[in-house]
């Protein structure tokens, strides 16, 4: 029925509130729909099929519930809802922005890669497709967060780039591009891109030139700081803050006539809820603000490197080898445009903070100053020694949760904390009470799931029913479902998970949709018409195979051994005739024999020196 769908439910929320001058975002009207709690069934309205009656309840209990003035509750879901859905947004326009981008450049690719010439020579065509490639480097010269929006520089910058597409592609280099393939046109153009700009980046250090490009990682490190800054101060504000309220229950036993009543313990666990989720933001934020600026420093390290390199290989010689100085420049536009992007991110989280900065203060706290003066007090008073009640012995089941100790656990500090590292037992013991573990107690696995605990006692109780301590968090998630989002149990509670609500996944209406669900392209090649294919085994393409087949048919030709089959022979039967083969005979010779002769030498003495002296001549005989 109409009256029970969610999508009417959630306009009947937001026109309510709208004409009580009270106007709620769908987002937040769908999860304060989705969270209205039954007391009858203990469940959220939603989560079961709900008549026209339900669904009337629902639309009331929402509107009482978004009408609510000084509710740290609501603020809190505001809070969770607001920013969540402002970092969605974020990321959709930056999608879009760069879908806008690509279709522009991929538009004017398509025209270059369309172009036809009637042949090389053909003037008219081969000039209309240089005045294209220029266009396309002037978009991509105009685009992103690196240049500036002078528009008074359009001319000084359409002539730098001209002159750099001229002394890179000049108009002779076009009879080549264009017999290229569509693949090598797209790769040249993109290399071209970053050539161009890597040049007038050049001009521009060396003062001759770049106009329009500001100085990247200079603006966004010290936007970045600047951003980081405030963050920091909002993280250590919020994280005094909640020590406050940590001590203020740490201790409340101590207070005395100041102890606040049970209504405002409760309005004291709803503000610590929400100054915790507010710091929990500004910790994502400042991480990853931390993250980029280390990026852009980092960058700007070999950025600088690069340049230098580029400055001594170029020094005052007018012309250098563009396969030494290409890659340079192509180099130098990959990093630029890198810290262009890790900037425009920088800038993304400076919006998120003033979103988030928003919901900072929306209600007038109960933690007032004489409160604030008896938590002193109570400070000074010495903690009783709290005892653990180990008379019950635990039971030695399979079931029993794995204790983690630091001195016996490998990556210990590595173990992911479930519920964001508050303890367990706190806060089905208190009411929702969010405190943080103490990890050095151990880490107790219970189901795949690692909790910390505050004290011995929490973790000997909930080493005695852990099940109970699982299920009764979600018994309080339900009464106080601010916390889902913050204790991380969106999983448990599909309807009421904002992001389900904001990626628009399956089951959620579009409306509430406001990024669209996430898509790859893909495409398929195929040739225009298919041709069979028919491989013949002997085809042989080679000359020089048809060659060698042929020297060995003519080679078999002249072999002694030939076979021939005639009309008189092929019905003979075949005979076969067995023969004693010959023997094998040798043949026993006599041993070699041989003489030694005598070897005779003469040696003449005195060829030498006097000529005038006797010769003499001596024989000598050798037996060997």
């Amino acid at each position: 029925m109409a009256g029970t769908d969610l999508t009417y439910i959630v306009e009947e929320i937001v026109t309510q509130c709208r004409l009580n001058g009270n106007p709620v975002s769908e987002p937040l009207a769908a999860f304060v729909a989705n969270t209205i709690f039954d007391p009858n069934t203990n469940m959220f309205f939603l989560e079961h099929d709900v008549d026209e009656s339900s669904a009337r309840d629902v639309i009331e209990f929402a509107v009482e519930r978004l009408q609510r003035k000084n509710d740290a509750a609501i603020d809190t879901c505001k809070l969770q809802v607001g920013f969540d859905t402002a970092y969605v947004q974020q990321e959709q326009n930056r999608q879009e922005e760069i879908a806008i981008l690509a279709k522009s450049a991929t538009s004017l690719i398509g025209i270059i890669l369309n172009s036809e010439t009637n042949n090389r020579n053909d003037f008219d065509s081969l000039t209309n497709l240089y005045r294209s490639i220029f266009a396309f480097l002037m978009l991509k010269a105009g685009q992103g967060a690196n240049v500036e929006g002078d528009k008074s520089n359009d001319r000084t910058v359409e002539k730098e780039v001209a002159a750099a597409l001229e002394s890179v592609f000049p108009r002779v280099g076009l009879r080549s591009f264009v017999s290229l393939t569509a693949h090598e046109k797209t790769g040249q153009l993109n290399e071209l891109e970053n050539i161009v700009l890597g040049i007038r980046l050049f001009n521009k250090q060396i003062g001759k030139g770049g106009v329009g490009l500001v100085d990247v990682p200079t603006l966004a490190l010290e936007e970045g700081s600047a951003v980081l800054l405030k963050v920091q101060q909002d993280v250590f504000e919020m994280t005094e803050e909640c020590q406050l309220y940590t001590d203020l229950f740490n201790h409340i036993n101590k207070l005395g006539d100041a102890t606040p009543t049970k209504e405002d313990q409760q309005r004291l666990r709803e503000e610590l809820a929400h100054r915790r989720q507010y710091l929990s933001y500004c910790l994502n934020l400042q991480d990853e603000i931390q993250t980029s600026l280390e990026k852009i420093d980092d960058l700007r390290g070999r950025y600088e490197t690069s340049m230098e390199e580029l400055q001594v290989l170029v020094g005052s010689r007018t012309s250098v080898p563009k396969d030494q100085v290409y890659p340079k420049f192509d180099i130098l536009a990959q990093l630029f445009s890198a810290m262009s992007d890790e900037r425009r991110v920088l800038q993304m989280r400076q919006q998120l903070f003033d979103v988030l900065s928003s919901f900072k203060n929306p209600f007038m706290s109960v933690f007032k100053s004489e409160l604030r003066n008896a938590l002193h007090h109570a400070r000074t008073i010495p903690d009783e020694d709290e005892e653990t009640d180990a008379s019950s012995p635990l039971p030695d089941t399979e079931d029993r949760p794995l204790r983690l100790m630091p001195e016996t656990t490998a990556d210990f500090m590595q173990i992911p904390l479930d519920f964001q590292g508050f303890c367990l037992w706190t806060i089905v013991e208190s009411d929702g009470l969010l405190m943080p573990g103490n990890p050095s107690l151990g880490v107790l696995k219970y189901e795949n799931k690692f909790c910390v605990f505050s004290t011995e006692r929490a973790i000997h109780e909930f080493e005695s029913d852990p099940s109970k301590y699982l299920t009764d968090v979600k018994r309080i998630c339900r009464r106080r479902p601010e916390l889902i989002h913050l204790l991380q149990l969106q999983d448990d509670f599909p309807a009421a998970s904002l992001s389900n609500l904001l990626q628009g996944r399956e089951g959620i209406h579009p409306p509430f949709a406001f990024s669209a669900p996430v898509l790859v392209d893909a495409a398929t090649e195929t040739p225009l018409h298919f041709v069979e294919r028919n491989v013949n085994p002997q085809y042989h393409w080679n000359e020089w195979e048809l060659r060698k087949k042929a020297l060995q048919m003519a080679n078999i030709r002249k072999k002694r051994t030939t076979g021939a089959q005639c009309d008189l022979s092929h019905f003979r039967r075949e005979n076969e005739t067995q023969v004693w083969l010959a023997k094998d005979q040798t043949t026993n010779t006599g041993v070699t024999q041989g003489t030694n002769p005598i070897r005779s030498r003469n040696y003449i003495k005195g060829l030498r020196g006097d000529p005038s002296a006797e010769k003499v001549v001596t024989n000598l005989r050798y037996e060997l």
